[in-house]
């Protein structure tokens, strides 16, 4: 990732704060408050990577709730149709070439909200957005003003970028609560259902949704982002015959089944979605073979891979892999392993496709099953593991943006005989 070659230089960030447009819309009658819109823009950076929607969108996420908890304030949850308003709202400042404020924000959103606002940007690279956010007092505001709920929208064309966020204060929850963020965890039951078990961005479990049957006979299956490019999280399975089927995801969360995508997958024993491990915006799969080789598919859009390259070796001795996200909080996704003595390790991605080496995080987890990389599952920001016991008790372990976890409460319970094959995040 190239940065904005300007974000260190403090005259050039009092300028661009300078540029701030602030609106504010006429008192609306169905909520009585004012509706705040802020926009901040910058000229374009030099040329970066591209990145895909769910990685910017899981960082601007990460970096607004550190912001608010820093600041004693309580963490945002996610909503997927906040999300729908703000991505399509930067959709639409992406086919225009400018930044404006959504005109139809008030009406878009779900009824019900007592308080709303939005910040708009152009420009910074999406590790530095929130960062430029917090440095202009009215966009500062809306981050850490008194809201319950966030929605956020990325579009990038030609190397031009737009951020929309969505802000709104409600009285309880709301459909698509933790959903937007990619909280979730894919399950088969012992009888060949697929479900996927959203997270409500608190810590909690939704209503699950019934997304297949007959699941049973597939031996490996993981969910690996989007990538159709169509927007939404896909599941790729290795069927009877060693073949791998590509399952495209809808817009309401369910899967249609696609093209085979090849033969030849009866050498591997694992499947992980890994998002963008070589950032170039695409979402990319990680295979491990009998041998014990690690190969990296990386995704080429549209529903296609590219062909494997082997980026390690020795990893049979894993019994557990799992791919949170950003764990180290250096902007590029990680992969977590356990050992036959149940040590943990973290392997930071390089964001090239690549590992920048190992370290041990923690110890002890050879008591679990299953673990498994459910997203943001707390609703703070940073990803989580979720794991389960013999017994069918399901743990969950929050992180701590350096690498190492926490230990947590137990979410859920009567897990057994279900074959928990994560990760669900979207």
């Amino acid at each position: 990732m190239v940065d904005d070659p300007d974000a260190d230089h403090p005259s050039d960030a009092d300028h661009r704060s300078n540029r701030v447009e602030r609106r504010r819309s006429s008192v609306l009658a169905l909520a009585a408050v004012a509706l705040v819109t802020l926009g901040l823009s910058v000229a374009p950076a030099a040329p970066a990577h591209a990145v895909t929607e769910s990685t910017a969108t899981a960082r601007i996420y990460a970096d607004t709730n550190t912001h608010r908890s820093s600041n004693g304030r309580t963490l945002l949850v996610r909503n997927a149709q906040l999300d729908a308003v703000a991505a399509s709202w930067s959709d639409v400042q992406c086919s225009r070439g400018e930044m404006g404020h959504n005109p139809r924000l008030a009406q878009q959103i779900p009824p019900g909200w007592s308080a709303a606002a939005e910040n708009v940007a152009r420009g910074y690279s999406y590790d530095r957005v929130v960062a430029a956010w917090i440095g202009s007092p009215g966009h500062n505001a809306n981050l850490l003003g008194n809201y319950t709920h966030v929605g956020i929208g990325y579009c990038e064309l030609n190397g031009d970028r737009y951020y929309t966020q969505v802000f709104a204060r409600y009285p309880g929850s709301l459909p698509g609560d933790g959903t937007a963020s990619g909280s979730s965890v894919l399950a088969i039951s012992p009888d060949g259902v697929l479900y996927r078990y959203p997270g409500n961005g608190a810590g909690l479990f939704g209503t699950r949704q019934q997304i297949g049957v007959g699941w049973g006979g597939m031996s490996l299956v993981t969910g690996v982002g989007d990538i159709t490019g169509d927007g939404n999280g896909d599941v790729v399975a290795r069927d009877s015959m060693g073949r791998l089927v590509l399952y495209a995801g809808t817009a309401t969360g369910g899967l249609v089944r696609g093209a085979v995508m090849g033969p030849g997958w009866g050498q591997m024993n694992l499947l992980l979605g890994v998002g963008d491990f070589t950032g170039d915006g695409r979402a990319d799969l990680l295979a491990r073979d009998t041998v014990g080789r690690l190969w990296l598919y990386a995704g080429r859009g549209s529903g296609q891979l590219a062909g494997g390259v082997q980026i390690g070796v020795g990893w049979g001795v894993m019994t557990a892999v799992a791919a949170p996200g950003d764990v180290n909080s250096d902007g590029r996704p990680d992969v977590v392993a356990r050992d036959a003595g149940g040590r943990l390790w973290l392997y930071p991605g390089r964001g090239n496709g690549r590992f920048q080496g190992s370290q041990q995080v923690g110890h002890g987890w050879q008591i679990f099953d299953a673990i498994v990389a459910p997203g943001d599952f707390s609703g703070d920001g940073l990803p989580d593991l979720l794991a389960r016991t013999a017994s069918g008790a399901l743990l969950l372990y929050t992180s701590t943006s350096s690498g190492s976890w926490r230990s947590g409460p137990q979410v859920g319970s009567g897990w057994t005989g279900f074959r928990v094959v994560g990760p669900g995040a979207d």
